[in-house]
Order: structure tokens, then sequence, then C-alpha cells
């Protein structure tokens, strides 16, 4: 009788120590005698461990099913109740076991759901284990009293004889565990960083469940930890990648396209990827263009979307070398939204500023669209002009344009309301005096703005010559920006302005093309 059955307790887990203990004695009959068995019964109500050296004799003298009861009794012996097999569990178990795999009810039942306990056990192993780096030696100690090594590797040889993930290729359940026991391993077990063959493995196993969203999730969850973790504790680690990696994320967003969480992990795991370059080309091949395009149409609103794709854009977009700019110009209207339907956030116009300067570079921004990415650059630096990154970025997309419009130019000096941009970079060199990047990028967007005589004036009169004049003085030795200074200066000082009385007397002096934008003082 079970122990809380002798305090007249009873359920259907007494039954299942009953059970137990017939069992018990029916596979040791043949070597202990009544005493014997009369002690060890005794015995493994008090002492759970008890029953470790009899299963350890059990082995040693070839007791036939000795495999089934190494996993069935210390799980139908265990003194709590709410700890024991149920008879639904006892029957999976024995009917999975190697002795009756030949049965049709057995084989009936290796279609069904592997138990829970069966795969935390399964699980307990460490990395190479789960995934199959060899299974070997006398296992480890376990979470409950008789959850030890001896019983760890007799699970282990019943249903796994090389491992658990591979073994269990086809069972959904067995691969959602596995991978979310990686997601929860500590970083000193998970073996970081990995290779490209173990990420590889992982992939190659999840592969036939691609249809399967929860595991979709774990496993790219688990990719961005490994290789997120893996950068982060090294910057000079080599990222695993490959032809399969990034076929299994792109295969993956194309099947589930309404799954946002899922979009975000992937678009920043191939975020990570792509940090160390040599992926464009390949994820071009793959449509990815076209299809952030259609995730940031659909998911305009989503704010993590929008950057994970954003970011992804401008990792992408700094080494790629596309002969086909369609998806690229379609692309930079659809960024354009997006910056304008999160116009306070700060990451995204970051990540915005970076694009859309990278785009103007490859010549993918329509002439259409030029006033709009002007004020939009514009005004991401009035937004948040503490980002250095995105300062340097957005005066790389303003000089950019500005090389290539006028009409650029003109809507830089001369924002909305009447207010001069030039005010604004004033501000920003007021901010970053002591930081040559951002000074030199000022300087060439000025430079490219001074190649229109029709605004000079207005530079002028916004005191850039004199501002110009102190950034030279200020940084002799860089040549790059000293260039850009002395090519400003020079057309400054060689333009003659008319005095106001000659503007107002001969307006035709000073604009004599009657199509040439109206001056803002």
């Amino acid at each position: 009788m079970a122990p809380e059955a002798l305090k007249f307790s009873f359920s259907s887990k007494s039954d299942i120590w009953s059970l137990g203990c017939i069992i018990l004695d029916m596979a040791t009959c043949s070597f202990l005698n009544d005493t014997e068995a009369m002690q060890l019964r005794k015995a493994i109500r008090h002492h759970p461990g008890s029953l470790k050296p009899i299963l350890k004799t059990m082995d040693e003298k070839q007791i036939p099913g000795t495999d089934v009861y190494y996993l069935l009794l210390p799980f139908m012996l265990h003194i709590n109740p709410s700890d024991r097999l149920t008879i639904k569990n006892v029957i999976q178990v024995t009917l999975m076991s190697s002795s009756f795999k030949s049965s049709c009810v057995a084989l009936n039942m290796q279609r069904q759901t592997v138990p829970i306990f069966i795969t935390d056990v399964l699980l307990e192993g460490n990395m190479a284990n789960i995934l199959g780096a060899g299974l070997q030696g006398e296992g480890r100690q376990g979470k409950g009293p008789l959850l030890n090594g001896l019983v760890l590797n007799r699970v282990r040889h019943i249903l796994v004889p090389a491992d658990v993930m591979q073994n269990f290729s086809s069972r959904p359940e067995v691969q959602l565990r596995a991978i979310n026991k990686f997601l929860t391993m500590p970083e000193d077990q998970l073996g970081l960083p990995w290779s490209t063959e173990l990420v590889e493995e992982v992939i190659s196993i999840i592969k036939q469940h691609e249809k399967n969203l929860d595991i979709l999730l774990s496993t790219c969850s688990l990719l961005l930890r490994v290789l997120g973790q893996a950068l982060a504790y090294d910057s000079e680690t080599e990222i695993p990648r490959s032809s399969l990696i990034v076929s299994f994320l792109m295969d993956a967003l194309r099947n589930h396209p309404n799954s946002e969480r899922l979009i975000t992990v992937i678009y920043n795991v191939l975020t990570i990827i792509s940090s160390q370059g040599q992926v464009s080309e390949e994820l071009e091949e793959e449509g990815l263009f076209q299809l952030a395009q259609e995730h940031l149409e659909h998911f305009q609103e989503d704010r993590d979307i929008c950057l994970a794709i954003l970011s992804l854009l401008w990792s992408l977009l700094v080494d790629v070398v596309t002969v086909n700019k369609e998806p690229l110009e379609q692309l930079s209207g659809t960024v354009t939204w997006v910056l304008a339907t999160h116009p306070e956030d700060v990451e995204v116009a970051e990540a915005g500023c970076a694009v859309l300067w990278l785009l103007s570079l490859l010549g993918c921004i329509k002439e259409s669209q030029f006033e709009e990415v002007v004020v939009l650059l514009l005004n991401s630096i009035q937004l948040c002009p503490g980002r250095v990154l995105l300062v340097n970025n957005a005066f790389r997309g303003l000089a950019s344009l500005a090389k290539v419009s006028e009409l650029v130019a003109f809507r830089i000096v001369v924002l909305e309301e009447g207010s001069s941009g030039l005010h604004l970079i004033q501000d920003i060199y007021q901010l970053y005096k002591d930081d040559p990047e951002v000074v030199e990028n000022l300087c060439m967007l000025l430079a490219h703005l001074t190649s229109y005589k029709e605004i000079l004036p207005e530079m002028e009169s916004g005191g850039i010559k004199d501002l110009v004049r102190v950034i030279r003085g200020r940084f002799t030795s860089s040549l790059e920006l000293i260039s850009y200074a002395d090519e400003i200066l020079q057309v400054l000082e060689a333009t003659v302005y008319p005095s106001p009385q000659e503007d107002q007397l001969e307006p035709s002096a000073v604009r004599e093309d009657p199509k040439s934008p109206p001056h803002c003082s």
C-alpha cells in the first residue's frame, strides 16, 4: 500500500504505487528473499535513494525488462503522490520501449505525443547531449531525489541511442521543448560562440517543422540570442552565416506573413548576420527588398517591425551591390511614409535617416520625393539633435541630394514658414563644434549648397562665411575639412552682392531669371 493509503488517503496515484511494488517484487524475486524484499519496500517509503542499488543490481544480473523498470519504477514509487506517473504515462513508456516495439499497439503509441516528463528527463543533459554531439558517461544529477544519473542514462538508452533532437526529429513537442531549453540555458552552458555547423545542425532538424509557428518563434529567438550574445561578448567574433540559414529565415518570413513577433525577430537576426557584410547580394536575390517593402506597408503602424526592417536595410545598404534599382526606388517612398508615421520616435528617425542617406547615394530617391525627404531629414535633426549618428547621416543625406538638385538646396535654406535651415546648421555646429566628423559633414553640405549662386545671398546674410572661417581656424589638421572650407570661402568671397538700394532699384540685377525662387532674408 502507498504511504498515504496507510493514512486512509486514497487516489489513483495510490494504485500506481501498489503497481510499482508488484513490478519491483516480480523483478527482484530471483535474487531477493522475502525478508530482503520487505526491507526494500520499507526503505523506499522513507529513503527513495534505496531504489538506486537495486536497479543497478537488476542491470548487472540482466533481468529481462530492466530498461523499462529503470524508467518506470523511480517515478511510480515516488513518496509524493502528485509526482508519480499516471497510468497513461506507464502505458506509453512501456509500449515505447524496445521490448514492445514489434506490436501493432506499440506502433500506434509511437505516433502519440511523447510525455512531458520523458522529454524533461532527456533534456537534463548538456547542450551536446540535446543536439547530438554524443551522449556519454554516467549522466548528471537530476532535480528530483530519484532523477539520478543511472535513470537518466537508462532513459537515453531506451529512447535515444544517439541524441534527443535528431532521434525525435519528427516530434514537434520534443523539438519545441528542446529549443526552449536552450533559450533558458545559462550562457556558460550554451557554449558560445556557436560555429556555423552547429547552427546549421539545429536548423536542419527544425526545417521539417517550418509550418509550426511556435517552433519557428523559439528557433529564431534562439538564433537571436546565440548570435547577438556572441557578438556582444566579442565584437570580433565571426557570426555564423550560410545559404541554409538565410534561406531558412526567408522561408519563415514567407510562410508566416502575419506574425508580427516572428517578423520582428527574423529581421533582427538578419541584421546581426549582415553586420559583418557579404550577405546583401544573397538577400537581394532572395527578394528581401521587395519583402521588406511589403512588410513596411502592411505593418506601417507597428513600431517594432518598422525599426527592425530599417535597421536591417541600414546594415545591408552600406555594402550593397545592385544592378536593379527598381525595388530600392519603391522602397524609398515607403521609408518616407514610415518616418512620417512615427515623427516623434528617435530610434526610427535614426535608422530611417541612415537608410535615406544610403538610398540617395545609390540614386534611388526619385526627384518627386526630394522635397519630402529633405523635410524629413531636417525635422529628424530638430527632433533629436543630441543623436550624433542621426545628425551625421542626416547631413550626409542632405549633402547627397543637394549635390544633384537646386530645389533641394533651396529647400534646405528656406524651411517651412520662412524659417532658415542655415540657423539649424549653426545650432548643430555649436552643439558639435568639437566633433570633427559632424563638422566635416556639415561643411560638405555647405560646399554643395554654395554651388548654386541663387542661394549665395542667403548664405552670406545667414552668417555662413563667418562660421566657415571659424571652422577653418579650429580644424587645421583635417585635410578634407579644410578642403571643404576653402571651397566655400572661395565662392562666398568671390561673389559681389548688391547693396540694399541696388536691390530696391534694380531687382533684375539680383535675379535675372524670373523663374528663380524668391530670396528669404
